[in-house]
């Protein structure tokens, strides 16, 4: 859960969660980058763009620091100060060839991405891509997902993109502190093992609570606390579960290259659709999936039932917490042969709801802490095994309500990309005024046709959206 603060809402060390998927880059197919394309109406002022990011990078201890592992794996890996940071570094300035559109932006966005992270520099990079036709530009942001940890996502976002074009940066933010350089091993050993004493004496401690409560429980209501404890196993069971092969019959191989897509759907009428089956906007996202993927399968006459999808989700009661990306993938069986769009509505309202009421997902971040102490190898063989044969990897995020600007340009789109992390597909969602922004990701070795499974998305969600009468 992070060490001691070096501000409020930022840790010396990793949380569990994040210091395993740090652990799993060792396979490229895992690696976690996340991608995202801001498309906006003009070019924005190059040096308040710079000044921007400056002061998004002095008030997010995470944009000046770098990442050591741990002596020993005793504990999570640290966040140590970086090396002669310079923002120009990390930000660059592109002008396109003439002619050039979003895809152009798009493919500029998946090659820096198939590049992973230099480990001994601050793991971010920002492109201005100038030169678009209309006069328009665009901002790909390549952060790792350790990056956006806690608050770090949110403060970035509130300090980059402004409701007022050339707002005048806020006057109260703070220069945080970085914390302290690389520092000598035998240092880094003992401040480990101290961050690690304290977090095994809150799990001890918690660990005790529950042993009393349950044997209290147990004692009272031999029958009830037996049967949660049966239930409680199966649960850990569904959750930890290896995956030993893929459901899609055709998106079976897996590559190291992959292309990005772009939709814009009308949010409100979305919205609208989500209501007539009593439903939130996230189910009706993906039930259009759903009908894509069967439309996509029924072209290469090869129908199936469903597909394995993986939505990270944060368990009840932990959606507030600070200190690192806390998450349990809700590994789905979405079903693609109901024909009835709002029966589909309400089955994926259904399959996600006892998702995220499993038992075993609230600790799971014992078992994140587990894997940061196993030898790399094991912990990426293990949690390989969860994620290689995932169909699809889906997100939905809120975005921006109303208009917003980087410097004096306006926000047209943003698109998110997150890690395939051994999937055949991504596909997210981002808000942005009246408009669901959906970002496509597709390994070119599972799906060689990527522009027909998008087309079959577009027609998933459009089927669902004609809920809506004409005018409503």
């Amino acid at each position: 859960m992070g060490g001691s603060a070096v501000a409020t809402g930022f840790q010396r060390f990793m949380g569990e969660s994040d210091g395993v998927l740090w652990a799993l880059e060792r396979d490229p197919a895992l690696r976690s980058t996340v991608a995202a394309v801001v498309v906006l109406e003009t070019a924005p002022d190059w040096n308040q763009f710079l000044d921007r990011v400056d002061a998004a990078s002095r008030a997010i201890p995470r944009m000046r620091q770098r990442v050591v592992d741990t002596p020993f794996r005793v504990a999570p890996p640290r966040w140590v100060a970086a090396d002669h940071f310079e923002v120009n570094d990390h930000v660059h300035r592109v002008i396109a060839p003439r002619g050039s559109d979003l895809d152009t932006v798009l493919e500029y966005a998946r090659s820096s991405a198939l590049i992973g992270f230099d480990r001994v520099r601050p793991l971010w990079d920002f492109t201005l891509v100038e030169g678009l036709v209309d006069g328009r530009a665009a901002v790909i942001q390549k952060i790792h997902q350790a990056v956006t940890e806690g608050t770090s996502g949110t403060r970035l976002t509130e300090i980059l993109y402004s409701s007022e074009p050339t707002a005048d940066l806020r006057s109260d933010l703070p220069e945080v502190s970085t914390g302290s350089p690389a520092m000598l091993r035998p240092v880094l050993l003992a401040d480990s093992l101290l961050h690690t004493g304290a977090a095994l004496a809150r799990l001890g401690i918690g660990s005790a609570r529950n042993t009393s409560r349950f044997a209290w429980r147990t004692a009272r209501h031999p029958i009830d606390a037996t049967r949660g404890a049966v239930r409680m196993a199966a649960s850990v069971r569904t959750v930890l579960a290896p995956v030993h092969d893929t459901l899609s019959p055709v998106m079976r191989r897996r590559g190291q290259t992959w292309h990005y897509y772009t939709l814009d759907l009308p949010l409100e009428t979305a919205r609208t659709a989500a209501h007539t089956a009593n439903v939130s906007v996230n189910d009706w996202f993906l039930a259009g999936i759903a009908g894509g993927f069967r439309r996509y399968h029924e072209r290469h006459d090869a129908p199936t039932r469903g597909v394995r999808l993986n939505m990270p989700i944060a368990p009840q009661g932990l959606v507030d917490r600070i200190g690192g990306n806390w998450f349990a993938p809700a590994r789905l069986t979405l079903p693609v042969d109901i024909l009835d769009p709002v029966e589909q509505m309400r089955d994926v309202r259904e399959r996600f709801r006892r998702w995220r009421d499993e038992p075993a997902l609230p600790i799971m971040e014992i078992g994140a802490a587990v894997l940061d102490h196993l030898p790399p190898i094991v912990s990426t063989r293990w949690f390989g095994s969860m994620l290689k044969h995932i169909d699809c990897v889906s997100t939905n995020v809120p975005g921006f309500p109303g208009l917003r600007y980087l410097a004096d340009a306006k926000v047209e789109r943003i698109y998110a990309f997150p890690p395939m992390m051994g999937s055949a597909v991504t596909v997210s969602l981002i808000s942005h005024g009246d408009s669901a922004c959906v970002g496509v990701t597709t390994d070119n070795l599972a799906v060689p046709d990527g522009d027909v499974l998008v087309d079959c998305l577009r027609e998933g969600w459009q089927e669902l959206l004609d809920l809506v009468p004409a005018g409503a």
